[in-house]
């Protein structure tokens, strides 16, 4: 009985002590386990704090995002206004464009016709440059023909002067004539072309510096007063009819190259050439007959 209990004892001092040891061991690798953990659970509360952090800024980052795109809306709203009032001018600016591009055809087309009529005037104007200076050069060959007319009429007036006398001395026989029909009524009725022609004698009107040169001027009822022309005696007692270019010759004048006159009345053309072909019937040469060559340009 002694041996078991000894050995009931050594069993339970070694259970204790593989208890006691057993406990020591979990003791220990608990505490181990233990301070690991604290490790961990130290590692990841700062990394909590961190996170906290992070959401933190992230909030704070978020506000602002959302302020920001508040702003962002609030200008989109204002660029989209903005954008539809650009498209409304750009229609407009595009409208004004198209009105501008037609209305600079039709300004190119008026400016080329501008062109043309400015070219045309210029032609003009050259041709009216050249006819100007052809007249200024025939009105300097005028002149010296103009001198000799005026010399000629000059002439003519002295000639008239002269023949004053002749011309009273026809009108006296003119009046006899007159008288003797007058007697002779039976003679009358058969000339009634002498009658009819004295009475068709008409006075010419006295100018200032002629009034002493009274001349008698023949006239025809068919006859217009500017051909009445002056009587010239002949060799067989009968009269010839002379024209006079020297009435109207003042009206009949113009100004050209410094006072120059040029005339230019066909009915003194007329009259000179008459002057001129009596000249040459009666075999003279004077100044009048050179006058009236030298005008033939």
């Amino acid at each position: 009985m002694g041996g078991k209990s000894k050995n009931t004892q050594y069993f339970i001092i070694l259970v204790g002590l593989v208890i006691f040891f057993g406990l020591s061991y979990l003791y220990y690798t608990a505490s181990s386990d233990t301070a690991f953990l604290r490790k961990e659970l130290d590692v990841q509360s700062e990394h909590v704090m961190k996170l906290k952090n992070e959401i933190l800024e992230s909030n704070v980052n978020l506000e602002k995002a959302r302020s920001s795109d508040s702003a962002c809306q609030v200008i989109k709203t204002q660029l989209e206004r903005k954008n539809e009032q650009c498209s409304t001018e750009q229609n407009r600016f595009n409208g004004q464009i198209a009105d501008l591009q037609t209305s600079l055809s039709e300004k190119e087309e008026s400016i080329r016709v501008l062109n043309q009529q400015l070219s045309d005037q210029k032609q003009k104007l050259n041709r009216d440059e050249i006819q100007s200076a052809a007249m200024k050069d025939a009105g300097v060959g005028q002149a010296t023909t103009i001198i000799k007319l005026n010399e000629t009429l000059e002439m003519m007036k002295k000639e008239l002067a002269l023949k004053d006398d002749i011309i009273h001395g026809l009108k006296a026989k003119f009046g006899i004539l007159e008288d003797q029909d007058a007697a002779n009524p039976q003679k009358n009725s058969t000339s009634p072309g002498v009658k009819q022609e004295a009475e068709n004698v008409i006075p010419l009107p006295k100018r200032p510096d002629e009034a002493e040169n009274v001349i008698s001027l023949p006239k025809r009822p068919d006859e217009p007063d500017h051909l009445s022309a002056l009587q010239k005696p002949t060799d067989d007692g009968n009269t010839k009819i002379i024209p006079d270019p020297a009435v109207n010759l003042a009206d009949t004048t113009k100004n050209i190259d410094g006072g120059e006159n040029v005339i230019r009345s066909p009915q003194d053309r007329w009259g000179m050439e008459q002057v001129q072909k009596e000249q040459e019937d009666n075999g003279e040469k004077g100044p009048l007959l050179d006058a009236a060559e030298n005008e033939k340009f």
